[in-house]
């Protein structure tokens, strides 16, 4: 599975024709305007219902994969409505979810428009729901998004591609528990980063390999969070020893440039 990292991630310049939009109970897609994504917030066993045109003269129908131990989902076809009588006139499927269970993971459901006797066929459409449950106030919306930012996710999801920042601080208040709410909501995978140097809280092996052990209690959608080092100091790989270095799962260095003696050139030092 290809991997970007994040922060740089929404100069990629990759154009979508859809993105995620907010899902609202009662909504309705027709099927030339059926988005990438739609993600809808609801509390603890909430439910949600909203309706996809389909047009079964054609054989299509709307059908949905999502795992029965955390959500709900209940699909009614309807044909068009008594006023319009044209023949082959488009209906809807209406679709009702149910979340269950008490983790806060956000639930997904994968709608797909296919004909029910084609195999090994690519859907006609597809559109993923995501649905986050409000915990103690807290659901996506702490985490704001861009429309290009939006894009860019579904883009990545389409192409494979997971995108992580690497580039997460634990001080300033931020602890790795926090870090994977941040991943649980948002859905961008998250890390956990110290530094290290000569003038930082950790500067030795002992208080590394302590940063290191706690950090990877944390879990995340089943899998502990990557744990990182930035080292700040140009000779960290001899303050460092192979044991400790072992327990990481990435490391980031710092670069500075300077002027250099001679006028018009500048050197450049990476630790």
């Amino acid at each position: 599975m290809k991997s970007i990292i994040c922060s740089s991630a929404v100069a990629m310049g990759i154009v979508v024709g859809a993105w995620a939009v907010e899902l609202k109970n009662g909504a309705e897609f027709a099927i030339a305007e059926i988005p990438v994504e739609a993600k809808a917030e609801l509390p603890k066993g909430g439910s949600i219902r909203f309706m996809l045109e389909e047009n079964m003269t054609t054989g299509y129908g709307w059908t949905a994969a999502y795992s029965s131990n955390e959500v709900e989902v209940v699909i009614e076809h309807r044909g068009p409505s008594v006023r319009d009588g044209r023949c082959g006139a488009p209906g809807v499927a209406s679709i009702f979810a149910k979340l269950k269970g008490n983790d806060a993971a956000p639930v997904f459901i994968e709608m797909r428009y296919v004909r029910p006797w084609e195999k090994n066929v690519a859907p006609a459409k597809t559109m993923r729901i995501v649905l986050y449950k409000v915990k103690d106030g807290i659901t996506s919306s702490n985490y704001p998004e861009s429309r290009t930012l939006a894009m860019l996710k579904a883009e990545c999801r389409n192409r494979g591609i997971v995108i992580t920042d690497w580039h997460v601080h634990i001080r300033g208040g931020l602890t790795p528990e926090m870090a994977a709410e941040r991943e649980r909501r948002c859905g961008i995978r998250s890390s956990a980063m110290e530094n290290h140097g000569r003038e930082w809280e950790i500067f030795d092996n002992a208080r590394l390999a302590a940063f290191a052990a706690e950090a990877k209690k944390t879990k995340v959608n089943g899998r502990s969070l990557p744990v990182g080092i930035q080292v700040n100091d140009r000779d960290w790989f001899r303050q460092i020893d192979a044991k400790t270095r072992a327990q990481f799962d990435y490391c980031e260095g710092r670069c500075t440039w300077y002027r250099h003696r001679d006028p018009g050139r500048v050197a450049l030092s990476a630790s």
